[in-house]
């Protein structure tokens, strides 16, 4: 697995895949797949070149969020795809300024492609004045073959990463699992909160995320807990804690169910989101909040006890049956992340 930022060591790519890929989700795993079946037919290499930070913010939008970061997308290809190479271009305004046609000589120039991949709204050059038939047309001049995957339709819509973060920013986790593959996960180092929760009987560990990460609607969610050391179903929140007059900024929150939590701070796990269970509440007491997390206890409880102690989704990037959890892990040796997987039939 190669991934490069910057160009002093381009290798000739016979398959070129381009895109922003959001979320690497069941939409874009479609374009991935054939770009590496066409790469197998020609025994030549597959390189998937992608963007950061994402065009908007360049442009001024500043409220982009992302489904994976950059680390987490490149770690998604990497598991699913590892005879691949990963690249990142920088979106900045030299790159945004740059006309269709010069965008497309400067990959002709550097990567001399075979063929090119790309899903049916891909847009580039500057104010994105070139599309995909542009890009058809280019590429019967210059002798590259250009295939345009259309969308992967659930529900009579198109999967596309706009659509999952409507699903996460109203709550509906289990759509979101399944326009992307996967359940959606927030990554983060263990770290040592307030200890509000230990007080109230539910010790719980805490996460804060990039600020550019989206985080789901504020509330409380069934998920899982995953690490190297860790794999359990629990029950999350996310929100600014108004109860405890926290404020600011957001956090995830999570508590395994009794389990010890003394062994995990300064360690980094991922939290999965499989099932909107409520949303905030501001409680008038400590009291009354323990006795709404007992509650919220016995939902996740009934949910485990009816689908036999498992948490189930529908659909799994890496394997089609069974059911599979999936995290992100560093290795000490190196510093590199990687996914792992835990599968139960």
């Amino acid at each position: 697995m190669k991934w490069d930022r910057g160009f002093a060591d381009i290798e000739k790519a016979g398959v070129l895949v381009l895109g922003f890929f959001d979320g690497l989700h069941r939409g874009h795993c479609q374009v991935l797949d054939e770009a590496f079946r066409l790469a197998a037919d020609w025994q030549c290499p597959c390189e998937l070149l992608t963007l950061y930070p994402h065009p908007d913010l360049t442009s001024g939008q500043s409220d982009v969020a992302y489904l994976t970061t950059y680390r987490e997308k490149w770690t998604l290809f990497q598991s699913r795809y590892p005879a691949g190479r990963f690249r990142f271009l920088r979106f900045d305004r030299t790159v945004m300024a740059t006309p269709p046609d010069r965008f497309l000589r400067w990959l002709l120039d550097c990567f001399s492609p075979r063929g090119i991949c790309v899903g049916e709204d891909f847009r580039f050059g500057y104010r994105a004045a070139g599309d995909t038939g542009f890009l058809r047309f280019w590429g019967a001049e210059h002798g590259v073959g250009v295939t345009v995957l259309p969308p992967v339709l659930l529900g009579g819509a198109a999967i596309s990463s706009s659509r999952i973060r409507e699903c996460l920013r109203s709550g509906n986790a289990e759509e979101a699992a399944r326009l992307l593959g996967y359940p959606y996960q927030v990554f983060g180092r263990v770290r040592s909160g307030r200890r509000i929760g230990r007080t109230l009987g539910f010790p719980t560990i805490n996460l804060y995320p990039s600020s550019r990460k989206l985080l789901p609607r504020d509330g409380v969610y069934r998920g899982e807990v995953l690490g190297e050391e860790v794999a359990s179903p629990a029950l999350v929140y996310v929100g600014t804690r108004p109860t405890l007059g926290s404020g600011g900024r957001r956090v995830v929150e999570a508590y395994l169910r009794g389990k010890p939590i003394g062994d995990l701070y300064g360690k980094r796990l991922s939290v999965a989101f499989h099932g909107f269970i409520r949303g905030e509440m501001v409680f008038r007491s400590l009291e009354d909040l323990r006795i709404r997390i007992l509650q919220d206890l016995q939902a996740l409880e009934r949910y485990l006890h009816y689908t036999g102690g498992m948490l189930h989704y529908n659909l799994n990037i890496y394997n089609d049956g069974g059911v599979v959890s999936i995290g992100l892990n560093q290795r000490k040796e190196t510093g590199d992340y990687y996914f792992f997987q835990n599968s139960r039939h």
